[in-house]
């Protein structure tokens, strides 16, 4: 709404209420919680703005619908992962452990000597990490036990097994110094001095420790991140303005949670900055807040915290994840950015694996170089690029923390180059035979359709097209298929099933890689075409990165990629002078306007009334905030997890529903097998539909 027509709008208003303010008044007028973006230059001037992460992290944990929700221990799962916090990297790296947990006898860091009860008797013991088992509600403490044994003296002790105890079993933290202690260790059946980096990893005293005594012995928090960066176009039109972004989410929240497009906050964006520069000021910040953390009020605790906030990866595409990790992209030999593969081994092959120190150093013998030759031939030879990056001081293993993400490596790699290979061969008349199978196809269990005209516009699919046709095409495209081809789409549609599983079992990683491995192994003998594609044989990596970050649902780009709409519509919407000042400022307002409105306590006892929370919620707010659909109208086919209704029947699911047909009658599924062995590539290990 324009200007002219606001104050119209006031002028008519004020017949009613004489008191309304002007309309400059309203226009400079900011709510609490707001913060300003901050202005920064790169190294040739040019000016981009910052949303910083601190101020968005203050108004999370302030605000109850995400601090009541926030998950702040990492959880072992029963036996399945289903979210990013019982995968293993946030479980065994100790940079993602909680440093405390609020105990009876008081806050109790990793460390502590502490007193505790076991089996009806008192024992003595040193806290290594604090944990959550799935489906209870108890924290509970990794403790390593110390045993005084009687050939000892008495302030002698050995260390014992690692036990998992109820915090509430936790009796006193003992004021003992470990030095005081004579620990050792059992070795061989000898009694044997501890090394200098056992005895630091188990008794220094946690540094949060001493950060929180310096504030009076506030909590601490962990809240591991994820951060998201892309490239969109600025324009709705087909002209490209290209806009590098940085946007992140916090990896507390559940799947569900995340897949809220308003639980993806922004950082920044500029069509004239590129990633890496942006990155500058964000890498101080990010390592601030993962050494020093910040103080915040958290509204589930309701007092004052520390909050500590590293970075546990970094979802992108294969060309700006190479361009994060300081690779030369999939044009090199050496293609991969996870290993050391070569185009000349084959797409099987797994090379070495790349690790930040080794990158380091093959950096610095390539701008040692002493001429241009010797640094094309290092750089061709490594497949690293020298320029500058400041994402290197991160304390993340770039190569390690940039997993695959499955919407344009699966989707827009393998099944794109399949289906416009099988359909730029096909004659005419083939073409309008598999439109008219896929127009006869059910899509009872799909929220959408593909395209009427699949033989004119297969070239301009998308990811949600390929999804789609990912569950049909082993019903569509078999008669079109040579024996070759069809044994290539066979093995692509194990790697679907398990890719876009809603869970992961960690028991079956090696089925999963051998499936990989499968693949790879058949486009190599059946499409000679396809031997040099990155998009391939970085499928080798994935089950790794599910290991470590939960089934591949958690670090999708699906959800981080709608953001870029977002960003798109504050551009288009604004003056166009200062367009990275202007989207900055816009997510600045809407952050401070959710966390007011939410509840968020921008004081220890104020925050907004409860008729204020109620009219926020409604959909025709939310519709006018976000300037689009509400959440409750947002497709379904990006919610993963969600229930859709196939006739009468509810079936639960994971990222998509597969209805490869109408079943009529009660057929079982062992007689689907059978009689339908495509069906067997659409079950998940337990049976069910994926």
């Amino acid at each position: 709404m324009g200007h002219k027509n606001l104050k119209f709008i006031l002028h008519t208003l004020r017949v009613a209420c004489p008191s309304l303010p002007s309309l400059s008044l309203l226009v400079k007028y900011r709510l609490h919680g707001y913060y300003a973006p901050k202005m920064h230059f790169t190294r040739n001037g040019i000016p981009f703005y910052i949303n910083p992460v601190s101020n968005t992290l203050k108004m999370c944990l302030g605000n109850p619908e995400i601090s009541h929700n926030l998950v702040r221990y990492p959880v072992i799962p029963k036996g399945e992962f289903k979210e990013v916090f019982h995968g293993l990297h946030w479980r065994t790296d100790r940079r993602f452990f909680s440093p405390m947990s609020t105990t009876s006898c008081g806050n109790v860091f990793i460390g502590d000597l502490i007193q505790y009860q076991s089996s009806g008797s008192s024992c003595m013991g040193c806290v290594v990490q604090f944990i959550c088992q799935e489906g209870q509600d108890a924290i509970h403490c990794r403790v390593c036990k110390l045993d005084h044994h009687p050939q000892l003296s008495a302030k002698s002790y050995v260390i014992g097994e690692t036990l998992s105890i109820p915090v509430c079993c936790i009796e006193a933290v003992l004021d003992v110094q470990a030095q005081a202690l004579h620990v050792l260790k059992c070795h061989e059946g000898h009694f044997v001095q501890l090394t200098e980096n056992e005895y630091t990893s188990l008794f220094s005293p946690h540094p949060m420790k001493i950060k929180s005594m310096q504030w009076g012995g506030i909590p601490v928090v962990m809240v591991p991140i994820t951060l998201f960066t892309d490239d969109t176009s600025g324009n709705k039109s087909k002209q490209w303005n290209k806009f590098d972004s940085w946007n992140f989410r916090l990896e507390g929240l559940s799947k569900k949670e995340n897949g809220n497009l308003q639980n993806i906050h922004f950082i920044c964006a500029s069509n004239k900055v590129p990633v890496l520069d942006m990155a500058v000021p964000l890498v101080q910040e990010f390592t601030a807040l993962e050494n020093e953390g910040i103080i915040a009020y958290d509204a589930f605790l309701q007092r004052n915290v520390i909050v500590v906030a590293p970075i546990l990866n970094i979802i992108c595409d294969n060309p700006r994840g190479a361009e994060v990790c300081s690779h030369l992209g999939a044009t090199t030999s050496k293609y991969c950015r996870i290993c050391m593969a070569d185009v000349t081994t084959g797409l099987h092959s797994i090379g070495c694996l790349r690790n930040k120190p080794d990158t380091l150093c093959q950096i610095a013998r390539i701008q040692s170089a002493r001429t241009q030759k010797e640094m094309k031939q290092l750089q061709k030879e490594f497949g690293v690029s020298a320029k500058p990056n400041p994402l290197l001081e991160l304390f993340i293993d770039l190569h390690r923390c940039t997993p695959v993400e499955v919407l344009h490596t699966l989707l827009l790699g393998p099944y794109k180059y399949l289906f416009r290979d099988l359909m730029g061969r096909l004659t005419t008349v083939q073409r309008k035979e598999i439109q008219a199978r896929i127009s006869s196809f059910s899509f009872s269990g799909f929220d959408m359709k593909l395209s009427r005209n699949v033989a004119k516009y297969f070239k301009s699919f998308v990811g949600r097209d390929f999804k789609i046709l990912a569950q049909l095409a082993l019903f569509v495209l078999p008669p079109y298929l040579t024996p070759g081809e069809t044994e290539v789409w066979f093995a692509l549609s194990k790697v679907f099933k398990f890719v876009y599983c809603d869970t992961f079992l960690p028991e079956m990683v090696d089925v999963y890689k051998s499936q990989c491995l499968a693949f790879t192994h058949a486009v190599e003998r059946n499409c000679p075409e396809l031997r040099r594609k990155l998009k391939i044989h970085i499928l080798l990596h994935l089950p790794d990165d599910m290991l470590q970050f939960g089934p591949a649902s958690t670090f999708n780009t699906e959800r981080c990629e709608s953001y870029n709409a977002a960003i798109r519509g504050r551009n288009i919407y604004a003056n166009r002078h200062a367009p990275s000042k202007d989207i900055a400022t816009s997510f600045a307002i809407q952050e401070s306007i959710r966390f007011v409105c939410s509840g968020g306590h921008y004081d220890a006892l104020e925050k907004c009334g409860d008729e204020l929370v109620k009219l926020y919620k409604s959909s025709e707010v939310d519709d006018f905030l976000r300037g689009g659909a509400s959440a409750s109208c947002e497709k379904a086919t990006y919610l993963r997890g969600a229930i859709r209704k196939v006739g009468k029947t509810k079936v639960a699911l994971g990222s998509v529903l597969v209805r490869v047909q109408e079943i009529e009658g009660n057929i079982s599924i062992s007689s689907l097998m059978e009689n339908h062995p495509q069906f067997t590539l659409l079950l998940s290990p337990n049976a069910k539909l994926i």
